[in-house]
């Protein structure tokens, strides 16, 4: 379950190096979720809840929405269904 990250070691100089998650991290993370409703355990594994999923649908919009105002050429992206929400 710990997945694997990138992290600059040092100074700018050296290179990435990849090093292994913490486990405990992500577990409890996993596990607030799933007391949350906004994922679920399958065969196959987690799988987000159409909760979870409308979830990160807002807060996508949100983000964008503030990077919109940051680049208004953005706003070209934005489609009227979105808008209105």
């Amino acid at each position: 379950m710990a997945f694997s990250y990138r992290a600059k070691v040092g100074s700018a100089v050296r290179s990435e190096r990849t090093r292994k998650a913490g486990g405990a991290i992500i577990r409890n993370i996993l596990h607030q979720l799933e007391t949350a409703g906004l994922i679920t355990k399958t065969k196959e594994g987690r799988v987000v809840t159409p909760q979870g999923r409308s979830l990160l649908d807002k807060i996508a919009l949100n983000i964008f929405k503030e990077l919109i105002k940051q680049r208004p050429e953005l706003a070209k992206y934005l489609t009227p269904k979105t808008t209105t929400e």
